[in-house]
């Protein structure tokens, strides 16, 4: 007689080493991406960093394009957004940013979405470290 392990136990051995070293391989990548897409590098916005390029919509959704003046990227969805003295919420869904990893010199999209319509008188700030970049939209529908 032979002293050894069996095949049917070989084989639940090596399906179970298998499963498990591609359990460890997927979380080691999935924790990866994760910080990857979180990563939010620590830069200090001045208002000299952003251009209120246009403003179009209607009063209850206006939206804005902003241009980045700065030489890094950021994530834009941590700027807060105040509409005259009201702060909105970024996680509430008062406005949604297009693409809120901005690279350098490049422009995103702020949707804002509000139930009170915004009047021609109304002002529109983005705040940053420093002071604030604010823009009054005109000839909104």
């Amino acid at each position: 007689m032979r002293k050894g392990v069996t095949p049917v136990v070989a084989v639940v051995l090596l399906i179970g080493i298998t499963v498990s070293g591609s359990m460890t391989v997927y979380q080691i990548f999935a924790e990866s991406q994760s910080t990857a897409q979180q990563y939010q590098p620590d830069i200090q916005l001045s208002s000299n960093s952003l251009d209120v390029e246009s403003c179009w919509g209607t009063e209850s959704n206006p939206k804005l394009m902003i241009r980045s003046n700065t030489q890094e990227t950021f994530n834009a969805s941590k700027i807060p957004v105040r509409v005259n003295r009201t702060l909105l919420d970024h996680s509430d869904g008062d406005y949604t940013i297009d693409d809120p990893i901005v690279d350098p010199q490049e422009s995103f999209e702020i949707s804002i979405t509000i139930s009170e319509p915004i009047t021609e008188k109304a002002t529109i700030s983005l705040l940053t470290t420093q002071e604030s970049v604010t823009y009054q939209c005109l000839n909104l529908d």
